[in-house]
């Protein structure tokens, strides 16, 4: 028992420096002069978020929890998600493979491996330049990439989503993390 501990208490300190030089290296916030049509923003840099479940940038809405509340239509909110696929016109036509084709769209999910639009957040993309830098069709290469994007949830492909896009941010690399830090010694005692 006192060797599982140690080794869970060893664990935490690497864990902790990872993290810590992860930070050393962020910038805060530096919004871009917008460019091209509309009037969202490409956010250059920015302190990477450490939890989720609150819509702000800091502690930014996971697909799920979009999914299990039920009354947040017409809040502007921060939400990060997966870039899984894209749909046309339907979520009956999402894709999640490539070659991805349409631009009109982007599907987001809590999970990388998602292929199921019906846990996938559609994010309308309906400008020049939001197409250009966040549909998949165009940017093959963010297929399962992480992305951190404000805008308002409204219903899309008829369901929740998310319009109206004000901010965004690619985080390639990044791990959206699945459960608080008080609930680590929890998690590590489960196995």
């Amino acid at each position: 028992m006192r060797r599982k501990s140690s080794t869970i208490h060893h664990l935490r300190i690497i864990l902790a420096a990872f993290v810590a030089s992860l930070c050393l290296g962020c910038e805060h916030i530096d919004f871009a002069e917008n460019e091209g049509k509309g009037n969202e923003t490409v956010v250059q840099t920015t302190d990477l978020p450490q939890q989720t479940g609150q819509g702000t940038l800091e502690a930014p809405y996971t697909v799920s929890d979009i999914r299990n509340e039920s009354n947040m239509t017409g809040q502007m909110v921060w939400i990060i998600g997966y870039a899984v696929g894209d749909a046309y016109r339907s979520l009956a036509n999402a894709t999640f493979q490539p070659p991805f084709q349409h631009t009109s769209s982007l599907l987001l999910a809590t999970s990388t491996h998602c292929a199921d639009a019906a846990q996938c957040l559609p994010v309308e993309l309906s400008t020049t330049k939001q197409k250009e830098l966040l549909s998949l069709a165009n940017n093959p290469e963010r297929h399962h990439q992480c992305l951190l994007v404000q805008g308002t949830l409204q219903t899309y492909y008829g369901t929740t989503g998310l319009r109206s896009i004000n901010a965004y941010h690619w985080l390639p690399n990044y791990t959206i993390p699945q459960t608080e830090p008080a609930e680590w010694d929890e998690e590590h005692n489960k196995y």
